[in-house]
């Protein structure tokens, strides 16, 4: 996952470069990788992302930070 994050990363900043478009969306990609992050602290990992678990994964999401 790690490496996906970084190679994503690099691709952005290369796409972009210096623009003030690079720095929104690299803001945007460190945002991503901070909610994964807080995301796989209450149990949430990476893994349950991928596939059609989502469409289950979202609902408990949801109910865990209302409840």
């Amino acid at each position: 996952m790690v490496v996906y994050l970084i190679v994503l990363f690099v691709v952005v900043a290369l796409l972009f470069g210096s623009s003030a478009m690079g720095f929104v969306a690299l803001k945007v990609v460190l945002w991503i990788v901070i909610i994964l992050g807080v995301l796989s602290l209450f149990g949430f990992g990476f893994y349950r992302w991928r596939g059609p678990i989502i469409i289950g994964t979202i609902p408990n999401i949801i109910s865990y930070l209302v409840g």
